[in-house]
């Protein structure tokens, strides 16, 4: 049984996959805490950040959280050779994000996954020209939400593709946006010897962008 916490939301996207969402307000000694219930056998990375150390943390409770919803082993989280989080010798796909101490988690039980979270800041714009296409930037309008909407798009299909040796702004496409809000972004990865084309949910939630995609 897990100890009970503030988590903001959690949801079922279908019966395969969870998402979770958990906005920090606990100290990095409750998270340590909590961490240790949860998983004892979890090893603790130290950062000297102590915003970046609470969302490590948060993000480890909130992923063994999750993975409740499908089994009753205890799996421990542990990264790959490109960084990528993973519940090795099993089928669970999991993916993670962090900003401004938010965090967010999807998992899948046979799915693919990809998920983002950005908070929407002002210098997003200093960088689009690094990241966005032409007709990306037509579609952003220099607009901040619009433009941080698209990063974080982009970052989902990385993490989705989940290997190295990608270019945001050559392999990685989007399409326009429909409504701001919420809705659904058409995604592709093109690659020499990859093609394949993705849906991209995505809603904005007051001063933060949420992406997520499945395949």
């Amino acid at each position: 049984m897990l100890p009970a916490m503030p988590i903001t939301d959690i949801r079922e996207i279908n019966e395969d996959t969870f998402l979770g969402f958990w906005s920090i307000t606990e100290t990095t000694q409750e998270l340590t805490d909590l961490l240790k219930k949860v998983r004892p056998e979890q090893e603790i990375r130290s950062f000297k950040n102590e915003n970046r150390q609470r969302e490590w943390l948060a993000s480890r409770i909130l992923a063994y959280l999750l993975l409740q919803d499908f089994t009753s082993e205890n799996f421990l989280l542990q990264s790959d050779e490109n960084g990528k989080p993973v519940f090795p010798e099993t089928d669970f796909q999991i993916s993670i994000s962090q900003s401004g101490g938010e965090v967010a988690v999807i998992v899948s039980s046979c799915y693919e996954v990809g998920i983002d979270i950005e908070i929407i800041r002002e210098k997003i714009m200093q960088l689009a020209y690094k990241f966005l296409s032409e007709k990306e930037q037509a579609f952003a309008n220099a607009d901040v939400a619009r433009t941080c909407l698209y990063w974080s798009a982009k970052e989902t299909l990385y993490k989705l593709y989940s290997r190295k040796k990608l270019l945001f702004k050559e392999n990685l496409g989007l399409g326009p946006i429909n409504e701001l809000e919420s809705g659904v972004l058409d995604g592709s990865i093109t690659l020499q010897d990859f093609n394949k084309n993705y849906a991209v949910h995505y809603e904005k939630n007051n001063n933060f962008i949420l992406t997520y995609c499945l395949a």
